[in-house]
């Protein structure tokens, strides 16, 4: 009985994967992904330049 459930549970899993899988691919998020990467520019990260920029000021590096 117990294994019964397991693999019931298995398959439903299973399915639900697949569908998920189909889902993501009909929304064509990799490719949606990949064109944001490509042209999206990092921003610099304000705080980190001016923590550098003192700790270079006290020559702590």
């Amino acid at each position: 009985m117990v294994a019964e459930k397991r693999s019931s549970y298995e398959e439903i899993r299973q399915r639900t994967i697949e569908e998920n899988k189909k889902k993501l691919e009909e929304l064509n998020l990799s490719l949606l992904t990949k064109s944001l990467r490509e042209t999206a520019s990092p921003k610099p990260y304000p705080a980190l330049s001016l923590s550098l920029s003192i700790l270079l000021r006290i020559r702590v590096f």
